[in-house]
């Protein structure tokens, strides 16, 4: 009977070995469309996710395995890269599963909490492309190469989160953080044919192994990096020639009143003038530690108002925020003098010609 049962153990063992190499050896390398560089330059993943099962996840090592994230909405779009499996799917992906103890909707970042929801999923399994037909059984392993990113309640960028709904059916809590500020990546994500078992990698058991083809995919080797938005206004922006300070006989230093707002941005520093005209004429309009967002009424120097040769120049007025990752964005307002000297207002009463 022992015999019997280590018999097929081995046998069923073998057959799930071969299952898993027939699926690496059909797996869809076929070029996937180019993901944009602008997109990508504004927020996006770097660096390599790792499975126990299926080894290494790249992100960013050319222009096709690219996953941007959008600075406003936090959703996902793009692809990874598996030497195994192929290509990853992040956004874009229809409907997702609606699956008890399972994030549900697109991949999507959350910028309070840090936290990842949503799912992922492998091109392989399709007979072409990374939508429509599935391939045959055979070549996927039952696998229909959903990937979840986090479990029914969501993991703090500190990890926490109660996971009532996996825990109920006997399931761990999980899922992709990326920190905010720094951009860090931690935790797991899952792919296979049954719901996710208590053992993460590296714990000794060994038992990811038998999910199909994936298992726990640990994000600890990927990171975010996200430009915030960042806007900057001054008023006034336009200044005349010949605006004399009677009082002093001299020409006075302009005024004006910046305004500016930031989104996703984790500090601003940088808040200088310059004046493109006159060389070396610059400083700064704020302090060291600039808020995220305000107002700062601030003086400076366009050069002579009037004369022989009143100025046409202008000064810049810029702001650098850092997003999350250390992405950095510089805003700028520019002031500067009119094209047209003002016209004179003419003395006394005006006279009206009769005809």
């Amino acid at each position: 009977m022992k015999t019997f049962l280590k018999s097929n153990i081995t046998l069923f063992f073998l057959i799930a070995t071969a299952g898993l190499i027939v699926f690496f050896a059909f797996k869809n390398s076929s070029p996937v469309e180019a993901q944009s560089p602008t997109a990508y330059a504004v927020g996006g993943l770097t660096g390599s996710a790792w499975s126990n099962n299926i080894g290494e996840i790249t992100f960013n090592t050319s222009s096709y395995d690219r996953v941007s994230v959008s600075p406003t909405t936090g959703l996902f779009n793009g692809y990874a890269w598996n030497d195994n499996i192929g290509w990853i799917k992040f956004g874009n992906l229809g409907t997702t599963p609606a699956v008890s103890g399972a994030s549900t909707g697109q991949a999507k970042y959350n910028f309070g909490t840090g936290a990842v929801t949503g799912w992922a999923r492998a091109c392989s399994v399709f007979a072409s492309g990374c939508s429509g037909s599935l391939r045959n059984n055979i070549y996927r392993g039952g696998w229909d190469g959903w990937i979840s990113l986090a479990s029914g309640a969501a993991q703090s960028q500190s990890g926490g989160g109660t996971g009532a709904v996996a825990h109920a059916q006997g399931n761990p809590t999980y899922g992709v953080n990326f920190n905010n500020p720094s951009g860090d990546g931690s935790g797991f994500a899952w792919g296979g044919t049954t719901e996710p078992n208590a053992n993460f990698p590296g714990s000794g058991t060994g038992k990811d192994r038998k999910a199909a083809v994936i298992g726990w995919i640990d994000f600890t080797g990927v990171s975010l990096t996200v430009k915030p938005t960042v806007s900057l206004s001054a008023n006034p922006s336009e200044f005349a020639y010949n605006t004399i300070d009677a009082s002093v006989g001299a020409d006075k230093p302009e005024q004006t009143t910046l305004t500016w707002s930031t989104n996703n941005a984790t500090s601003c520093f940088d808040a200088f003038w310059t004046n493109n005209s006159i060389p070396g004429a610059s400083g700064s309009w704020y302090g060291a530690s600039v808020p995220l967002t305000g107002t700062q009424f601030t003086s400076f120097d366009l050069g002579p108002y009037s004369g022989p040769t009143p100025q046409k120049s202008k000064a810049t007025f810029t702001l650098t925020c850092l997003g999350i990752g250390g992405a950095q964005k510089t805003a700028s307002a520019v002031v500067q003098r009119g094209d047209e000297l003002p016209i004179p207002v003419e003395a006394g009463p005006r006279k009206f010609e009769e005809f």
